[in-house]
């Protein structure tokens, strides 16, 4: 794998992360055969190189579009961990046509992204108007996800309580119990953990180039003493 950046465009990845653009695959690889396509995505993607995985995966799709079921989901998930949000949503848009509960899934992609207010709202929506027990115990299980991806707690733990009136069995009953365990133990660790020093206050002081800090309220003046 050494030596792969450098040979399949390694500076084309560069451009893109710091313009926000696309990735593009080297001109060489740009008529690629389906399974050198296939064998580019995931040489790129062990390579630590997530963008120009996709661009192999997008030119899949396109010469090869029996591929999309399998394909368009592993998009959004790179586009969506490498923050590229417009990239996200719009194979999203695709996996949605085929997605068996395409809100939920959307919600799920919203959660990826760090968007956690628009999946908790799509989540919170499609409970309100679900009337089967069966899919309000997992919209409400999604929910509680993305309340601990907040750091959310309290309201993870209270969104686990209403799946549990939703449970039909013990085993989901005891699945729901683990989640709640599970749940209060991170709050736990995340309370334990020291809070960050707070960064000194830093005003202007009038000059080009400089600024003071303040000395704190409870200090005299000097020559008050």
């Amino acid at each position: 794998m050494r030596g792969l950046a450098s040979r399949l465009g390694f500076g084309l990845l560069v451009l893109a992360v710091h313009t926000g653009m696309a990735a593009e695959l080297p001109v060489t690889e740009q008529n690629a055969s389906v399974e050198r396509l296939k064998t580019l995505g995931r040489e790129y993607q062990r390579a630590g190189e997530p963008l120009m995985a996709a661009a192999a995966y997008e030119r899949l799709v396109e010469k090869d579009p029996t591929t999309r079921m399998v394909v368009c989901p592993l998009l959004v998930q790179i586009y969506a961990k490498a923050g590229q949000r417009a990239d996200a949503l719009k194979w999203a848009k695709d996996v949605i046509q085929r997605n068996p509960d395409p809100q939920a899934y959307l919600a799920g992609v919203h959660a990826m992204l760090g968007e956690y207010d628009e999946a908790k709202s799509i989540l919170k929506k499609e409970i309100a108007a679900e009337k089967h027990a069966r899919r309000n115990l997992t919209l409400y299980w999604q929910l509680a996800d993305v309340h601990e991806d907040a750091a959310e707690f309290q309201m993870a733990e209270q969104a686990l309580r209403n799946a549990m009136r939703f449970a039909e069995n013990d085993h989901e009953r005891k699945a729901t119990e683990r989640r709640i365990e599970s749940v209060r133990r991170k709050r736990a660790e995340h309370d334990a953990k020291p809070a960050a020093p707070e960064a000194e206050a830093v005003q202007d002081s009038g000059v080009p180039g400089v600024s003071v800090t303040p000395l704190p309220a409870s200090r005299p003046p000097a020559g008050a003493e």
